[in-house]
């Protein structure tokens, strides 16, 4: 299930704002209910894509700004779960297109 979300979301090419904000609002309703099925410790164990899911729901609820952080050259925990590519369909998908947005799209490789 994570991973057919994870598929869904990064393929949209447009997300307008307030259905990014649901889709936080939907996702960590399920980070919040997942320790009823696995103990915590577990998680990462039995949901192989959890940790994309996690940088997932940030980059949806995240400004330019912190995605350009959270990318860290392609070295910070952004970079660790998606690629360049992938990151780049996500920022074109919920940003409208500015001075900004290009700078970041042209500094993610």
């Amino acid at each position: 299930m994570i991973d057919d979300l994870i598929t869904k979301v990064i393929s949209a090419e447009d997300i307008p704002i307030d259905v990014a904000t649901e889709m936080v609002t939907l996702f960590n309703m399920v980070v919040k209910r997942m320790p009823q099925i696995f103990p915590d410790q577990q998680i990462q164990h039995h949901v192989r894509k959890w940790k994309k899911f996690l940088e997932l729901i940030k980059l949806l609820g995240a400004s330019l700004k912190e995605i350009e952080f959270r990318w860290g050259n392609g070295k910070g925990p952004l970079a660790q779960e998606f690629t360049a590519p992938q990151v780049k369909q996500l920022v074109r998908a919920i940003f409208q297109n500015t001075d900004r947005r290009s700078n970041l799209l042209a500094s993610i490789r």
